[in-house]
């Protein structure tokens, strides 16, 4: 049986991505605990508060960082800051197909993958597509990038994390 960790996740694109985390508090003893993580099984999801092995996170207590500028001390300012490089990244290597100079197309490619332990990224795969020639491209950027600086924690132990951007097409 492949278990798979999720958990709530809301991504947000302006510019940056903002996940929404809520904490999960006991009414009856005030006492803050982990936030649950939902375990899905054949489909069915099920509360848990702990999870297999080698278990893909959609939500973690930190969220790893593309880049990572060491000289800003507020981690809402490294977010914004990985946030903005992650973005260039994607620019800067969107190259695309040849004779689409004619064509008007817009909205969105999105596209999720896993960030490891180490910050390497491995299997993407398209969440909502815009057209398949420039759905290729966006895979092929996703697969080419170099490891995250900052991986993923969650309950003080590195974990892996999926993570869906949106990739805007103008």
């Amino acid at each position: 049986m492949d278990f798979m960790i999720i958990g709530w996740w809301t991504l947000l694109v302006n510019y940056g991505l903002f996940p929404l985390v809520t904490m999960d508090v006991d009414p009856m003893s005030s006492k803050e605990r982990s936030l649950p993580v939902i375990v899905e099984k054949n489909g069915i999801h099920y509360p848990s508060y702990s999870e297999p092995d080698d278990s893909v996170f959609v939500v973690v207590d930190e969220m790893p960082l593309f880049k990572v500028d060491y000289t800003l001390k507020n981690i809402k300012k490294q977010k914004d800051y990985s946030n903005r490089m992650l973005i260039e990244y994607i620019q800067e290597n969107m190259k695309y197909p040849k004779g689409w100079g004619d064509i008007c197309l817009q909205g969105f490619i999105a596209v999720s993958f896993v960030i490891d332990e180490k910050g390497k990224v491995s299997n993407p795969e398209i969440r909502k597509s815009l057209h398949p020639a420039l759905d290729t491209i966006v895979l092929k950027i996703i697969m080419d990038m170099p490891p995250w600086e900052k991986a993923p924690k969650h309950r003080g132990k590195p974990v892996k994390v999926k993570y869906t951007i949106p990739v805007h097409i103008n």
